[in-house]
């Protein structure tokens, strides 16, 4: 144990009070317990900078409940342990180096990023074309949470609507709806180059993607939902599922077929220059 080390208060919970997770009494107690150990209030101080990271980059990820997910509480108490433990025998370390090690814990705790990051993305992607005339209260809501970027809750109601009305005449546009806010819902980003996509979100999507093309025949509608199944297939990391979305999209012949063809050439490029 190095010079000035804490001796009697573990780390964990210091990251446990520092999340507000302990009661009343125990957090008044530790509170005087790291007022009197200068290692201490310096360690809570480092956490602290850990966690305002964390809550602010993957916020979106965890819905909000970032600090109260198990697999990142574990991380971040194992992490904050060797964090602390390297920069107490690195004094010196700048304050740039202490970021990029703090930097490094979130990437940890995200999920890998896509290898194909904007090419999935669907961020540009605008269904009203395809449901114009629709006049349904529960859709006039639905696509509203979706243009204000709330699409966890447009695809819920999405949802609801088709547990409500199985089946609906607009239960095909329902899915179709739900499916691409799903995938708009999977995108994450850590600035503007580190692009993932959350996988049972995504396959959540496809779910009702998928319900389309079994029972829809409507050509304006199946052409958009083969391009987000391509998207989601990129996303996923399946680039020859992708390919084969983007063969149907260009067989079919319709609006998208130029970008399809295009997709083809990007996709062709990237494998041989693997």
């Amino acid at each position: 144990m190095g010079p000035g080390m804490s001796r009697n208060i573990p780390i964990g919970k210091i990251v446990d009070f520092a999340a507000g997770r302990l009661s009343r009494e125990e957090s008044l107690v530790l509170l005087e317990m790291i007022e009197h150990d200068r290692q201490a209030s310096q360690d809570l101080e480092l956490i602290a900078s850990l966690m305002d990271v964390v809550e602010k980059d993957g916020e979106e990820l965890f819905e909000g409940e970032i600090l109260d997910h198990p697999r990142v509480l574990s991380r971040l108490r194992s992490f904050a342990s060797n964090l602390l433990q390297r920069l107490r025998a690195h004094p010196v370390l700048s304050g740039a180096a202490a970021f990029a090690v703090v930097f490094a814990a979130v990437m940890l705790m995200l999920p890998m990023s896509s290898p194909y990051g904007s090419i999935a993305s669907v961020r540009d992607f605008d269904f009203g074309a395809s449901v114009r005339g629709v006049e349904l209260e529960e859709f006039a809501v639905a696509f509203e949470l979706y243009r204000q970027g709330r699409f966890d809750e447009s695809a819920r109601q999405f949802e609801r609507y088709l547990r409500a009305f199985p089946r609906s005449e607009m239960s095909e546009y329902a899915h179709y709806a739900a499916g691409a806010a799903y995938l708009q819902w999977s995108e994450w980003r850590l600035g503007s180059v580190y692009i993932g996509y959350d996988r049972g979100r995504v396959q959540e999507g496809m779910k009702h993607l998928d319900e389309v093309v079994q029972t829809s025949r409507n050509l304006r509608l199946l052409e958009d939902v083969h391009w987000l199944r391509m998207k989601g297939y990129l996303m996923i990391s399946d680039p020859q599922a992708a390919l084969e979305e983007s063969d149907t999209i260009v067989r079919m012949g319709r609006n998208r077929r130029e970008a399809a063809e295009e997709m083809i050439r990007v996709l062709h490029s990237l494998q041989q220059s693997r």
